[in-house]
């Protein structure tokens, strides 16, 4: 639900002339955590035991939610004077995506990435460990790099969501695709993690420029909507990836997925 929420409410706050900003600095926190958050995570549950680390982890959530009674701008649109139905609210989203040629096409592109790159996280760990058996350390390594590239990413993705959209996107699945196959060429470990913080800063730049589009595209009344609508299809289908990625592991290994996962993306 917050997946679908909190891009609906960037305007609100924000301004539309500071979206592609705003989207970037939301970028640039989420993967803070991404960083920080396991680190930290491992360190408590070794300090005070799991149970109360979950519960730490459980207050978090409280305060982010505490946090939001902080905003004095309205995080939605003024309601509309006629009661609609769900299912009609359903139906608008859909039909103004349907209608859009340029949403269409972005939310398209996205949706192929998220169900191409389902199951990517599965397969750097059975190529790293299964058939380069270089252990659990590169994965960490390699994924912390990941990490850290799309923070890098995200810094300086506002300068380009607004530039140049179509490039952004395009170039950074392309650049992320051709990193995996040079990963998959049985390279030295410095390039696979060097492809992992090329990879992450690209697809940094791709999310935050995805999500400037597709809210400038959208009307205010309708952001929630559309953007309920992308997430159905970029995240709703990822499961078709994850298992195609699972029976490729199976069949063809690590490094043959991981080219076809990237081949797929160019």
């Amino acid at each position: 639900v917050w997946l679908a929420a909190f891009p609906a409410a960037v305007p609100g706050p924000a301004a539309r002339g500071q979206i592609a900003r705003a989207n970037a600095i939301f970028e640039a926190f989420f993967n803070i955590g991404w960083i920080v958050g396991p680190a930290l995570a491992g360190f408590l549950a070794a300090t005070i035991g799991p149970g109360p680390t979950i519960a730490l982890d459980a207050l978090t959530f409280g305060l982010s939610a505490a946090a939001l009674l902080l905003v004095r701008r309205p995080l939605r649109p003024a309601p509309r004077a006629e009661p609609t139905h769900i299912l009609a609210d359903i139906r608008e989203g859909i039909a103004f995506v349907a209608r859009h040629p340029t949403l269409r096409a972005v939310i398209a592109l996205w949706t192929t990435a998220s169900v191409t790159y389902a199951g990517l996280t599965s397969g750097i760990i059975f190529y790293v460990t299964i058939d380069r058996d270089l252990g659990a350390g590169v994965v960490g390594l390699v994924l912390s790099a990941f990490a850290v590239g799309s923070l890098g990413g995200s810094l300086v993705a506002a300068r380009l969501a607004f530039r140049a959209v179509g490039p952004v996107m395009l170039g950074g699945t392309i650049v992320t695709g051709l990193t995996l196959i040079v990963a998959a060429l049985d390279v030295p470990v410095p390039v696979i993690v060097a492809g992992a913080f090329v990879a992450g800063a690209m697809q940094a730049n791709v999310l935050v420029a995805y999500l400037t589009l597709r809210t400038q595209l959208s009307p205010d009344a309708l952001l929630g909507r559309v953007g309920a609508t992308a997430r159905t299809l970029s995240v709703g289908l990822m499961p078709l990836g994850a298992l195609a990625a699972g029976i490729l592991l199976d069949v063809v290994g690590g490094a043959v997925t991981l080219a076809i996962m990237g081949g797929a993306a160019i």
